[in-house]
């Protein structure tokens, strides 16, 4: 993050509520799911990010589908680029092209399969999908399946 931060960007990072050393229930999300979106943007508030549609956000895993929640619920705090890694959401958002077409950005979305993050997943079709259909919005990459991989991680090939 040094680089970005040298560059002049500001960078807030959150553990949700019993993850990370984040206190809470281990891996617990249900009691908050309903609520993350709103977690997301009080929290943006708090730190004086306003509705100017400036933030950019890099989401792994339940933060991608954190983000994509509050998406839907503010367009106008977002900004037009985002970064998702292994995002993990039960109900795809249909509005999402739209959403990003309006701003004129899109999605690049990556994708390392292990036993929490199935290719049969939802939102492994949906990305494949959006980026079959609307290239200029969504980069999605199977790092396992579409990138050469560097020896050490030969654990970690599909053929």
């Amino acid at each position: 993050w040094a680089p970005m931060l040298r560059e002049g960007y500001h960078i807030l990072a959150f553990d949700a509520p019993g993850f990370g050393r984040s206190s809470g229930a281990t891996g617990q999300t249900m009691p908050w799911r309903d609520w993350d979106a709103d977690l997301v943007l009080l929290l943006l508030r708090a730190f004086g990010v306003g509705q100017q549609g400036r933030v950019t956000v890099f989401g792994q895993c339940m933060g991608g589908a954190m983000f994509l929640r509050a998406l839907q619920k503010s367009p106008e705090t977002f900004g037009a680029w985002h970064v998702l890694h292994n995002c993990t959401i039960g109900t795809w958002p249909k509005e999402l092209p739209a959403m990003l077409r309006a701003k004129g950005g899109g999605l690049r979305s990556f994708w390392w399969y292990d036993p929490d993050h199935m290719r049969e997943a939802n939102v492994y079709r949906e990305f494949t999908s959006l980026m079959q259909k609307s290239p200029e919005l969504c980069t999605f990459v199977d790092l396992q399946r579409d990138c050469e991989l560097p020896e050490y991680f030969s654990f970690a090939r599909i053929n």
